[in-house]
């Protein structure tokens, strides 16, 4: 069981992403988030679309975001996952990416990462 596994590329987003929670599994390749998804369930899945210090890719390349979402509605045992979050910035992909997901009937929510960002730097605050 993987409480929580983060797709991301980027290194200063990890640091954040660690303040959630501290247990998750991080990966930045779409093969080692679809193996880890194939041997593993999965509490909270979270999914960047633009990966590889790249923007704005096109969402049919099969090292992005997406490729992810297209293994997991190929494949009805992946419905073990319990929560998709999709955190891209990517506007133009990042909804179409969720949207895919409702319709396969995963439970998924569109979070972009800045949202997250703001949510962590206010709970900062506080402390």
């Amino acid at each position: 069981m993987i409480n929580t596994l983060v797709l991301e590329d980027n290194s200063m987003r990890m640091v954040y992403f660690k303040k959630y929670d501290p247990s998750l599994i991080h990966v930045s390749s779409v093969d080692e988030c679809i193996k880890l998804i194939k041997e593993n369930k999965i509490g909270e899945l979270w999914l960047d679309h633009d990966l590889n210090n790249e923007m704005y890719v096109d969402s049919n390349r099969k090292d992005c975001g997406y490729e992810v979402v297209r293994y997991l509605t190929n494949n009805n045992h992946t419905k073990t996952i319990d929560t998709i979050f999709v955190h891209s910035h990517n506007k133009y992909a990042n909804s179409n990416m969720n949207n895919d997901l409702v319709k396969a009937g995963y439970t998924s929510i569109l979070y972009p990462f800045g949202k997250l960002y703001e949510e962590l730097r206010k709970a900062e605050s506080y402390y």
